[in-house]
């Protein structure tokens, strides 16, 4: 059983907060994940919030490429964040309210492990006088933090076709590390 575990930070702790108490914001206090469809509404957060990130990553980019990269990764996390509404609207009552993970799967040992690291405001680590490396540095662990969160979301999807849209945003995620880290790799090369 998921149980319910609140998230302050990096620390999943077992949860108080009333069912349907607002959690609307990665920077609130406290943030519940209780079942599946919280989930599906974190990762969506999480994709908002990544969507924030590069907008402002790429105003902040001096490099005309670096600034189209991010741009198409803004457009990515858009498309995701479209899916993700489409498999959270699918979802029977049922399948919303399920919090069975199977066993060994216990989201508050993930995030406590460190596997996963929910960051509240993604686009308030950027100052504005970062070197375009350490942009890069972040938004790659941003995008891994993602892929292992999609990777326990996916062992939580009851239908294989709505396994089929999690595991191709794990693929899209993969492929934005892959490009982070080619431009990383342009970047230290000038």
């Amino acid at each position: 059983m998921l149980g319910a575990w609140c998230v302050r930070g990096n620390r999943a702790q077992p949860s108080g907060i009333a069912p349907g108490q607002p959690r609307d914001d990665w920077g609130a206090s406290v943030e519940c994940l209780r079942n599946l469809d919280d989930l599906l509404a974190a990762a969506l957060m999480i994709e908002e919030k990544g969507s924030a990130f590069y907008k402002k990553a790429a105003t902040l980019a001096k490099d005309s490429l670096a600034q189209q990269v991010l741009m198409d990764l803004v457009q990515w996390e858009n498309d995701h964040c479209e899916r993700l509404r489409e498999i959270r609207g699918s979802l029977s009552f049922e399948e919303k309210s399920s919090s069975g993970l199977g066993e060994g799967l216990d989201f508050g040992s993930i995030v406590e492990s460190g596997a996963i690291k929910l960051t509240r405001d993604p686009a308030g680590l950027l100052r504005g006088d970062e070197a375009p490396a350490e942009v890069l540095d972040v938004a790659i662990s941003l995008e891994r933090d993602c892929i292992v969160f999609y990777m326990f979301l996916r062992g939580l999807v009851p239908v294989i076709e709505r396994k089929k849209e999690i595991d191709r945003i794990v693929l899209d995620e993969i492929g934005h590390v892959r490009q982070l880290k080619d431009m990383r790799a342009r970047i230290e090369d000038r």
